[in-house]
């Protein structure tokens, strides 16, 4: 536990200090990054508790009521966290729905099934001293195991469930995405000639096909980490909370089994806290801060190319021009990598190239349709100073995630 403590403390001070420093504070205004603080923030108050209600032999019975109630709601809160940072990317990227519109409702609804569940309990007199167990938890008395199932195994087990649920979304959006680059690309390298700069730009990135999917196994490695943890830690430590609720008897085997599920109640902060420390969007703020001065006022646009060249994923996407022009809808500020055409009234592109995408551009990057061409560029972009990130379609959708 003191690891984990000390960890998470050490990270929520980072992180404080990085979204004080203006340099480093774009970086970290994702809505997945902020509910991932308020997870570690859960989890820091779980541990000064959790440690407490173990050794919990000098506390007085109010007081072993206050940690037990203290213990749960934390417990309960960072799942619930986890969980919506899990849900918000599918919402993001496959259903469009705006991540920072729900991260209040995120947030309100975790809050209010921690108060509805454990303020009942609290009120009931079935939170306290747990003789069986010598520890603050659930008293034990003939109602016990229905408190434990009631609130915490159903919700953490349906936490952990709708982690995986969200993951499986991604994949199956990503492997549905990476079908149709393939079959839009073969098209593509099949167009006749006088496709023009449209075929020949498509043809170009047919052979980056492979490199497509090494970067999604990356992204299904770094999203599908969140998921495995939460099963592991929830699923474990309520199947022996199960077991030390129904059979009390004070046997080894109990006894190991006991020390078991501490060591892994123990291990949770320290555990969530090292995927927390490899978030990629803390380490891009903590290299924005070891970078001179003045490499600090780049144009957004070379800022954003070496964050997405790495392929990082977790919870929070930098998405790739390939992504990006997905989940934009195709209205990528200065590069459109794949035709979609788009209309303010849709909310998903349609997947026929438009015909005056095919046209050739003029000098002005204008067709003869009056089309403004994706693949021609603005001759003087938009100086940033120190810190500044102007709002693009880019920006827009990588903060929602």
């Amino acid at each position: 536990m003191i690891p984990g403590f000390a960890l998470t403390a050490t990270l929520l001070a980072l992180y404080a200090y990085a979204a004080w420093n203006p340099i480093s504070r774009p970086h970290l205004d994702r809505v997945s990054f902020r509910l991932l603080v308020y997870a570690l923030a859960a989890h820091l108050i779980f541990c000064i508790a959790f440690s407490l209600g173990t050794v919990a032999g000098h506390l007085g019975s109010s007081q072993c009521t206050t940690v037990a109630f203290l213990i749960q709601t934390c417990l309960m809160f960072s799942a619930g966290m986890f969980f919506c940072v899990a849900l918000n990317l599918p919402l993001v990227l496959v259903f469009k729905v705006k991540g920072r519109r729900m991260e209040k409702y995120y947030v309100l609804g975790t809050s209010a099934a921690c108060i509805i569940s454990y303020v009942s309990a609290l009120a009931s007199g079935h939170l306290g001293w747990d003789s069986d167990n010598m520890t603050c938890w659930y008293r034990n008395n003939d109602r016990m195991l229905e408190w434990v199932l009631g609130t915490q195994t159903v919700w953490l087990l349906l936490t952990s469930t709708g982690e995986v649920l969200s993951f499986l979304t991604i994949l199956g959006y990503l492997v549905a995405y990476e079908l149709e680059t393939r079959r839009f690309r073969r098209n593509a390298a099949r167009s006749s000639p006088g496709s023009g700069t449209f075929a020949r730009t498509a043809a170009s990135r047919t052979s980056a096909a492979g490199s497509t999917i090494s970067m999604f196994r990356n992204i299904i490695l770094r999203i599908g980490l969140y998921p495995l943890v939460s099963c592991f830690l929830n699923i474990s430590t309520n199947v022996l909370d199960l077991h030390m609720v129904q059979d009390t008897q004070p046997t080894e085997l109990n006894w190991r089994l006991t020390v078991t599920d501490l060591a892994i109640y123990s291990a949770r902060p320290l555990i969530y806290g090292l995927l927390a420390a490899t978030d990629p969007s803390f380490i891009r703020a903590i290299h924005a801060l070891r970078q001179p001065p003045s490499a600090s006022s780049v144009s957004v646009q070379e800022r954003m190319s070496r964050c997405t060249s790495t392929g990082y994923m977790s919870t929070v996407i930098e998405m790739p021009d390939v992504e990006l022009a997905l989940a934009t809808g195709g209205k990528h500020p200065h590069q459109h990598p794949y035709p979609y055409s788009y209309s303010e009234t849709q909310s998903v592109p349609e997947r026929t190239p438009p015909a005056w995408l095919r046209e050739e551009p003029s000098q002005n990057g204008e067709t003869r349709s009056g089309h403004r061409h994706p693949n021609t560029h603005d001759a003087a972009p938009e100086r940033l100073g120190a810190g500044q990130v102007p709002r693009t379609a880019e920006n827009d959708v990588v903060c929602q995630i």
